[in-house]
C-alpha cells in the first residue's frame, strides 16, 4: 500500500483542526457581535419610538375604556373621532354637557376650540398627551396660546362662576405655564378657528 508521512498526516489534520477552530471562533464572534448591534438597536428604539408605538390606540388613564375601539354607536359630540375613538356615546354627552356648561354655543370660535380641546379625551393617541389619573392634558405650544387668544376675552363659567382666562392680566405664558410639551406628547388640536368671536 501507499506509504503516509506520518509528519504530512499531522500537518493535514492539525491544519484541518486549525482552520475549523479558527472558523467556529470567528462564527462564534459574529454571532455574539449581531447579537449585541440587536440589543443596542432594541434599546435605542425602546428610549426612543416605542412609547409612541406603546401609547397608540391606548385611552387617558382615567377613562374607564383602555384602548381605542370603534364606538357602540352614532356619537352626538367630538364625531371626528367616530371611526376610532376612545369615547363611547355616553362619554361624549358627558363632554357636550361640560362644554356647553363652560361657554356659551353663540361665541362659535372659543365653543369649537375648548370643544376640540375636551374632546381630546376620544383621540386614539390620548395616552400619549393625558397624564396622571385627573388625566391632565399636555398641549403642544402653538395650540395652548392659540386657545387663550380665542377665548382670553369670552367669559366662561366652571359651577356657575364666571372668570376670564386673562383675569388678572396674565398672558398665554401664564395660562401655559405647566401645560404644555413637545410633541408626539402634546395635543396639537384638530380645529384652528380663523378668527375670534
Amino acid at each position: 500500500g501507499r506509504s503516509i508521512n506520518p509528519q504530512s498526516c499531522y500537518n493535514y489534520y492539525y491544519n484541518y483542526y486549525y482552520h475549523s477552530t479558527l472558523l467556529w471562533i470567528v462564527a462564534v464572534v459574529v454571532l455574539l457581535l449581531v447579537a449585541s448591534c440587536s440589543s443596542v438597536a432594541g434599546e435605542i428604539n425602546l428610549k426612543s419610538g416605542s412609547n409612541f408605538e406603546r401609547n397608540y390606540l391606548v385611552c387617558a388613564p382615567d377613562n374607564p375604556q383602555q384602548t381605542a375601539d370603534r364606538p357602540d354607536g352614532p356619537l352626538v359630540f367630538c364625531k371626528e373621532y367616530q371611526e376610532l375613538s376612545c369615547c363611547n356615546v355616553n362619554l361624549t354627552i358627558d363632554i357636550k354637557s361640560t362644554v356647553d356648561s363652560l361657554v356659551r354655543k353663540e361665541c362659535k370660535n372659543c365653543y369649537a376650540m375648548i370643544a376640540d380641546y375636551k374632546c381630546s379625551e376620544c383621540s386614539p393617541h390620548a395616552s400619549l398627551y393625558h397624564v396622571g389619573e385627573t388625566s391632565q392634558v399636555r398641549l403642544c405650544e402653538d395650540y395652548c396660546k392659540k386657545l387663550f387668544d380665542v377665548c382670553k376675552d369670552i367669559l366662561l363659567s366652571v359651577e356657575y362662576a364666571p372668570f376670564y382666562l386673562n383675569a388678572g392680566g396674565i398672558t398665554w405664558q401664564q395660562f401655559c405655564a405647566g401645560k404644555i410639551d413637545k410633541p408626539p406628547y402634546c395635543y396639537a388640536g384638530r380645529k384652528f378657528p380663523t378668527e375670534l368671536d
